[in-house]
């Protein structure tokens, strides 16, 4: 029986080995080896629809027409097309946080599906993979995008030749496309000094996301997901433990990275505006309640309305309680710079300027590092490298001490 079933597999343990004679132009043996099948009946259907190809191609081959004989690999693959086999090759990937399925579901949505979606696995060529990526660029899309759409793509063929769906990934047939370093702005101390300024006397209850990104360097969604209960004042430390998914729907626990879940050190005065929000989001709690129990309505949507006044938990929420979507973070940050007259940066680039102040000031860069929670200090240095010459400067001196301090040579 050519149907096989491997007892150490810990998924799809059902595999095919079968031979169907030799091919009458070459006179090799047709061979056909096939993994990952979840059951039994599904393999041998995918062995039945092979041996019916080979028989269409011998008997074609009698009347001595060009035949090209299916070997290893048609059975498994036809009718599996671009859309079905990254789907299931997502699902059946362990470990992925919700952040990466979020992006690969999106990259697939946005741009492979529509280039490959029905196509055939078998029938991918790297011409078309090439003039995929050529229109990429065209989209005037950043190299970051487009490196991070090619190696979803690199990623799923590659899985597909593993699972012996394909006998070579197509996409490793062309250059890979490069990320050219973007040339990110920063704002000077000055400029920081009056946001920072203007945000306490004239901001709203989001302008504590601006301030965290600027005095803590913290990501976009760590400060959307950070949580009361991480905040420690008396040691005057926020502790990384949750982010907010891009899409803003849910949590997830830890962080991008495992250096993300880490122990970020707070100034006084960012503790001082962190006290100073927290206050003011318990009083707006308080009054919310105060007015609930003056009007004492009792109703079939009382435990409803309790749970819309539950305690504040989110140092940044919306007025319900619930957590800010990085899309309207998005627009009240865009309306501020408008509004304001400031620079136009990214929302992230308040990171950048964040280790910029700190590498300015002669900050060692390992600790800088473990400040953003990059997953290695060569991240930081290669980020950073354009703010850092002034680390060579700052060596300099000490070694002609070190070196000059006394004549080498007698006079």
């Amino acid at each position: 029986m050519p149907v096989y079933k491997n007892p150490n597999a810990k998924r799809n343990p059902w595999y095919i080995e079968a031979e169907a004679g030799r091919d009458p132009q070459t006179g090799k043996r047709i061979r056909y080896k096939q993994r990952g099948f979840s059951t039994k009946k599904e393999a041998e259907l995918a062995l039945a629809k092979w041996r019916c190809e080979i028989e269409e191609v011998l008997r074609k081959s009698e009347y001595g027409a060009s035949v090209d004989v299916p070997r290893r690999n048609t059975a498994g693959s036809v009718g599996l097309n671009f859309a079905t086999y990254s789907q299931r090759w997502i699902s059946q990937r362990r470990g992925l946080s919700e952040n990466t399925q979020e992006l690969y579901q999106s990259i697939l949505r946005t741009h492979l599906l529509p280039a490959f979606g029905i196509m055939q696995l078998t029938s991918l060529t790297s011409q078309q993979i090439q003039h995929f990526v050529d229109t990429l660029y065209s989209k005037s899309l950043s190299d970051t995008t487009i490196k991070r759409i090619f190696s979803l793509l690199h990623a799923i063929l590659q899985a597909a030749v593993r699972a012996e769906h394909i006998p070579r990934n197509t996409a490793a047939q062309i250059e890979k496309p490069t990320i050219r370093r973007r040339r990110f702005e920063v704002w000077s101390l000055d400029q920081i000094r009056d946001f920072l300024m203007r945000l306490q006397a004239e901001g709203d209850r989001y302008a504590i996301a601006f301030s965290l990104a600027v005095l803590t360097g913290m990501r976009q969604g760590e400060i959307l997901g950070l949580r009361w209960q991480d905040v420690d004042y008396r040691q005057g430390v926020i502790r990384m433990q949750q982010t907010l998914t891009h899409r803003g729907k849910a949590f997830q626990a830890g962080g991008k990275t495992a250096q993300s879940v880490r122990v970020v050190a707070l100034s006084q005065e960012t503790v001082r505006m962190l006290e100073a929000h927290q206050a003011f989001l318990i009083a707006e709690w308080e009054e919310k309640r105060r007015l609930r129990c003056l009007h004492e309505i009792e109703s079939e949507h009382e435990e409803l309305a309790e749970e819309m006044l539950r305690p504040p938990t989110l140092v940044v929420s919306t007025p319900e309680g619930g957590p800010l979507s990085p899309r309207l973070l998005h627009r009240l940050w865009l309306r501020l710079l408008k509004d304001w007259q400031l620079p136009r940066i990214t929302f992230h680039d308040l990171r950048h300027t964040h280790a910029s102040i700190l590498l300015q000031q002669g900050v060692h860069p390992k600790i800088v590092s473990e400040r953003l929670g990059h997953a290695s200090v060569h991240m930081t240095l290669n980020t950073y490298s354009h703010l850092l010459p002034h680390l060579q400067h700052d060596m300099i001196e000490p070694l002609d001490q070190l070196l000059f301090s006394q004549p080498l040579l007698p006079h």
